[in-house]
């Protein structure tokens, strides 16, 4: 007997149908039904099989969101199309008539489809508000408004509510409080027969959504594109947009209600507590003494501080999870000085998070990427003018996390502008070091580093720096000009920097400087560095230095000056804590006098340079240098300010008692205390003193994190 649920696929008409595929999946499935290919399987109160040519189909209560083929094509396939066109003929049982092809019943043309390109429904909605009573014709929009919110948002899940109240614009999600006058705003609504098209605009295409009034929530349709994450909160969002037209109160989630308040949860106070307790754990055995397990603890806390949505913190422990697991596994590339630091800033973040007030709980906790939530001013301020790439640089983190970032200026606002494209440790083989691969904006990086662009829908992260988001589209086509580099260059003083500093940041120095000659690549064998002086226009001689164990760079930089084309600009970078300049990007003439950006750590090697043969002596001396198993270090004579003279003494000891375990200091540390102490107090860092007094009175291990993160957060703002 024929389930009374597959009344269902009645109220999906043709246009449901594209919205779930497209024009040209509807044609060829028509054709399949005419031809006879389409037929009942099997049947029973839970499931109809429907086989189709080779494939097989499996149709459920849920409607066609949910159903499943045998074939390998992802997503909707045109036998899941012709299931439904088949199930939508014979809702009582009785065979369905062939379909003729000639656009019958309201078929949809060839060019008259809504959507194009493949399907890409083809995730199951999860469980959720189940179909409407199929016995009588249903109003779609009062049998939507009759969905509850709970169930909802519980259907949804707690990731696409939360990114559902993150992008809502704040009049919306304040005119749903409670019930009254509709936003009328909010969204489009198209009504035919069973049908309800919801649609809104979303910074670039428009989103459409599709409410079937048997089917229920769980059937409902997003067109186009998109993964099952953004198919669940498109579903969520059309919900509530309703619900705010029509004047009907809305209500989320405890939970969620919580965090809009500014308040931490209770599940996310746990996972502050967990991180605080396992970071206490590891730096109370003793750094030089930890096992394998401690980065494997690390790891468990940053997964439970990721889950109940700690995201800045769930970095920071995966970070020092990563030194910690260096450590370990003794690499001496990794310091017990490097996983302290490490471990006193996620301590930090947690203390820092149990007591903030509201408004800085959205920087500390790590709020996901935003499209502008107040007034239209507010939006325009934010919103990003053209864009001019200077450069583009590929790095791993301690963590293990790979990614790239882009360097750009930001002509209308006069600031540096970051974006940055990475994935975690062991995830997304795909994702390497290659300039054609789409790592922005759905563009490659050689297409976006080409000239100067814009942004649509641009998406800005709380830290400042852009999404790169597919949701935005680049609008490119222009090309470099040199003066506009120079007035770029004149504007890019030393003060510039990439961001600032905070948790999980560090602010990187930049400048453009314009060249007027090039000298001779060398090596440093003391530094393990490659040099590269180049003479600035206003004569100044700037070293530029890669460190040897960056073979890719050292190779760009070379086959550059094998190349021998003019050099016009180079983007210069220099990490926090004193570190090298390095050149992330060079403007390169090319062979239409033209220019080009090059990125040593990105771009691919010249490989027929003119000049390579040249280069093999020196290439060998890199080689040689970077098979040496030891690394000498000359501490170069600088100007040490009152602050370093504060705090590197200081962070000495308090390394020490990290790195030992020890919580006993001796006669050396405790007098090296009380000199910083009195130092810091006749400067007037009050802080800083604060920090030490507490470690000289009781050398805890609360007390030597604090400690460490004080001291280690001076000298990061000092640029050393």
């Amino acid at each position: 007997m024929t389930p009374a649920w597959l009344a269902v696929f009645a109220g999906y008409d043709d246009a449901a149908l594209v919205a779930l595929g497209n024009a040209g999946l509807l044609r060829r499935a028509r054709k399949d039904l005419a031809g006879g290919e389409v037929s009942l399987a099997s049947e029973s109160p839970d499931e109809v099989v429907v086989a189709c040519g080779s494939a097989v189909v499996r149709l459920g209560p849920k409607g066609p969101v949910a159903a499943s083929c045998s074939c390998p094509t992802a997503g909707v396939c045109q036998h899941v199309v012709a299931a439904c066109l088949w199930a939508r003929e014979r809702p009582d049982g009785s065979s369905p008539e062939p379909v003729a092809d000639d656009g019958s019943r309201g078929a949809v043309a060839a060019d008259g489809g809504t959507v194009d390109g493949g399907g890409g429904r083809g995730a199951p909605a999860g469980p959720g508000p189940g179909p409407a009573e199929t016995g009588e014709a249903a109003d779609p929009l009062a049998a939507l408004l009759d969905l509850t919110p709970a169930a909802v948002c519980r259907a949804a899940g707690k990731v696409a509510v939360r990114r559902v109240v993150e992008r809502l614009p704040s009049v919306l999600l304040a005119g749903v409080t409670e019930e009254g006058n509709g936003i009328t705003d909010a969204c489009e609504l198209a009504i035919d027969g069973a049908r309800l098209t919801i649609s809104w605009p979303s910074g670039g295409p428009s989103t459409s959504v599709v409410f079937v009034a048997p089917a229920g929530y769980g059937g409902m349709v997003v067109a186009g594109r998109s993964t099952a994450a953004d198919q669940a909160a498109a579903r969520l969002e059309a919900v509530v947009r309703v619900f705010a037209r029509e004047g009907r109160a809305w209500s989320w989630p405890h939970e969620i209600e919580v965090e809009r308040s500014g308040e931490l949860t209770t599940a996310q106070r746990a996972g502050l507590e967990e991180a605080s307790a396992v970071v206490g754990h590891v730096v109370d055995a003793g750094l030089s003494h930890l096992g394998a397990d401690a980065a494997d603890t690390l790891r468990g806390a940053a997964g439970r501080a990721r889950l109940v949505g700690l995201l800045l913190l769930h970095r920071l422990l995966l970070v020092a999870a990563g030194l910690v697991d260096g450590l370990a596994s003794r690499d001496d590339d990794v310091t017990e000085a490097d996983a302290l630091g490490a471990l006193a800033e996620a301590w930090a973040l947690a203390a820092a998070l149990r007591d903030a007030p509201a408004g800085a709980l959205p920087d500390l906790v790590g709020a996901p990427a935003r499209r502008g939530r107040g007034t239209t001013a507010d939006v325009e301020d934010e919103r990003p003018g053209r864009l001019v790439p200077l450069g583009v640089r590929w790095w791993r983190a301690a963590s293990g996390a790979r990614g790239m970032t882009l360097t750009a200026w930001d002509q209308e606002h006069g600031v540096v502008r970051t974006a940055t494209a990475a994935r975690p440790s062991g995830a997304d083989p795909a994702f390497r070091r290659d300039v054609d691969l789409p790592m922005l904006w759905g563009a490659s990086v050689a297409s976006v580093c080409a000239g100067p662009f814009t942004l649509e829908a641009p998406e800005i992260r709380p830290d400042g720096s852009l999404s790169v988001t597919a949701r935005t589209r680049r609008v490119g086509g222009e090309r470099f000009d040199v003066e506009e580099l120079r007035t770029i260059a004149g504007r890019l003083q030393d003060t510039a920097t990439t961001g600032v500093v905070g948790f999980g940041r560090a602010a990187r120095r930049v400048r453009l400087v314009m060249v007027r000659e090039t000298g001779a690549v060398g090596v440093e064998e003391v530094r393990r560095e490659v040099t590269w002086p180049v003479i600035a226009a206003d004569g100044a001689t700037h070293v530029l230095r890669v460190a040897v164990d960056q073979e890719r760079s050292v190779e760009a930089l070379l086959s550059v000056v094998a190349s021998r084309r003019p050099v016009v600009a180079v983007l210069v970078e220099r990490e926090p804590g004193g570190g090298a300049d390095e050149p992330v990007g060079i403007f390169l003439r090319d062979g239409t006098g033209g220019l080009e950006l090059y990125s040593p750590s990105m771009s691919p090697v010249y490989r027929t340079a003119p000049g390579w043969t040249a280069m093999r002596r020196l290439t060998a001396r890199i080689a040689a240098l970077r098979k040496a198993s030891t690394t000498t270090h000359v501490a170069e004579p600088v100007d040490r300010g009152p602050v370093v003279r504060v705090c590197e003494p200081a962070l000495e000891v308090v390394d020490s008692l990290g790195a030992t375990g020890r919580r006993r200091l001796t006669g050396w540390q405790h007098e090296a205390l009380t000199t910083r102490q009195r130092l810091a107090g006749d400067l007037g860092m009050a802080t800083v003193e604060r920090s030490v007094a507490d470690l000289l009175s009781d050398p805890t291990t609360e007390n030597v994190l604090r400690a460490r993160f004080v001291l280690g957060r001076a000298l990061a703002l000092t640029g050393r």
